[in-house]
């Protein structure tokens, strides 16, 4: 479990300071590939206030998958701010002062990623007849839709506005 310990900043006079550094992971339930690791540097910054504890969050969360082209595994990463008040009331009832981070790091994961994940953003991908990678090297295959398309009998005529007016 990924959490910041809020015990010692709880207990300290209003206006007190505390910085906490956290390099861990889990495994996310957010991602496309569901239950991939996730590597997490955090920095925090905790500012005790009247009403209970103000944290200025912020850090780092990499992780590896498969460029949506290719399928070539990669590693990719986001950077993420958050502020977070966690009130008196609800500091008391956390078990050990522990403050859970990973349903907040998902949730961060499910803003910043996007929704093609590629290797490069002139990724050619997969030949979808034989599966070539066509990154390596093009393949010699006819495209896909010419072969299997039921519109290859139509290819090469023009019906359009244009040719209806000089028929008449």
């Amino acid at each position: 479990m990924i959490a910041l310990y809020l015990k010692e900043i709880f207990l300290s006079p209003v206006g007190a300071i505390a910085n906490d550094e956290i390099e861990s992971s889990f495994v996310s339930k957010s991602t496309k590939e569901p239950g991939t690791k996730v590597e997490v540097l955090l920095s925090a910054k905790m500012n005790r206030t009247e009403n209970g504890i103000l944290i200025d969050l912020g850090g780092r969360l990499s992780l590896s998958t498969h460029c949506d082209r290719c399928l070539k595994k990669i590693t990719t990463g986001y950077n993420f701010k958050s502020d977070l008040e966690i009130k008196n009331q609800d500091v008391v009832h956390l078990k050990n002062y522990q403050y859970p981070l990973e349903e907040l790091l998902n949730e961060q994961i499910l803003l910043n990623q996007p929704i093609k994940e590629l290797c490069r953003d002139d990724c050619k991908g997969l030949c979808a007849n034989c599966g070539n990678d066509n990154n390596i090297k093009k393949c010699d295959c006819k495209p896909f839709i010419e072969i299997n398309s039921p519109f290859v009998a139509l290819k090469g005529k023009k019906h359009g506005p244009a040719e209806k007016k000089n028929k008449q």
